[in-house]
């Protein structure tokens, strides 16, 4: 994973300033230039709140996630996680939207456990799990409204309490301001 980040690094640092705008593409958007921070909802692994705060224009932002995650029927529990994304350039380009790709990775915390019941009030062997996580999705920005509709998966490398990696595929909406 930290040779992921460095690369990540690396090719940011290498690339040529000289392009129409921060993505390397025709901004059709204003979000991650004129609006930097979006707040909105995930469904999937993890559902629940999310946000992104773009940190220079729209090539580079930090991605948070508070929820909840399952890892089978029965097993889950609280999530929370952190990710750095680099926005390499356009998939998509229309005068309604924008659709751009990312490549990221942060770090995840967990009250992980196992509910027999399945019911979320009754956990036993809840453990606090954390690892890395690795992920690459789409983003739709649209021109109208601040709003970008997303998708991620992501690799998530449990370290505590024993190595496992899982798989974690969301979709959510963003609004930004």
């Amino acid at each position: 994973m930290t040779s992921l980040v460095l690369c990540l690094l690396a090719a940011h640092a290498l690339e040529p300033e000289s392009v129409s705008d921060d993505s390397g593409a025709i901004a059709s958007t204003e979000i991650g230039t004129d609006y930097d921070i979006g707040l909105g909802v995930s469904l999937g692994n993890p559902t629940g709140v999310t946000g992104k705060f773009y940190l220079d224009g729209r090539r580079t932002a930090i991605e948070a996630a508070l929820g909840t995650e399952t890892w089978g029927p029965g097993y889950g529990g609280l999530y929370l996680h952190g990710a750095y994304l680099w926005h390499p350039g356009t998939v998509l380009y229309d005068v309604d939207f924008e659709m751009a790709w990312h490549i990221g990775g942060g770090a995840f915390l967990s009250n992980f456990g196992r509910d027999p019941g399945n019911r979320f009030d009754n956990w036993s062997e809840s453990h606090l799990a954390t690892g890395l996580r690795a992920q690459v999705g789409l983003d739709l920005d649209l021109t109208v409204l601040p709003l970008q509709i997303y998708g991620d998966v992501a690799m998530n490398f449990l370290i505590i309490p024993k190595p496992w990696p899982g798989l974690h595929i969301a979709a959510g909406v963003r609004y930004y301001f």
